[in-house]
């Protein structure tokens, strides 16, 4: 049922996708520094501006992933019990100034 779900809304945003291309064929000018000048479709230059949002989004979650990860591995070696403390920057420095008193 999810597997179908997923496909089902997968090809509705297709559809939009590719009716707003039909609906939007015009050229646009990308103006960037340095005099430097792109011209293209809307509908590319809103699919690129999409995809590098995304990118920076998934580049930000594995980065957050990561020092959570770590931060996980420094309260097991310190022998703290990390399922009853929320991992954030705030309560982990929290917790070693309460170690170190």
């Amino acid at each position: 049922m999810k597997r179908i779900f997923l496909i089902l809304v997968t090809f509705v945003v297709a559809l939009f996708g590719l009716t707003f291309a039909v609906h939007n064929p015009q050229q646009v000018e990308v103006h960037y520094y340095l005099d430097w000048t792109w011209r293209g479709s809307l509908t590319l230059v809103l699919f690129l501006t999409l995809t590098v949002g995304l990118l920076i989004g998934w580049i930000a979650g594995r980065l957050r992933g990561f020092i959570l990860k770590k931060q996980a591995n420094r309260q097991s070696r310190t022998g703290v019990d990390s399922r009853n403390v929320a991992l954030t920057p705030r309560n982990v420095s929290r917790q070693f100034d309460d170690v170190n008193e």
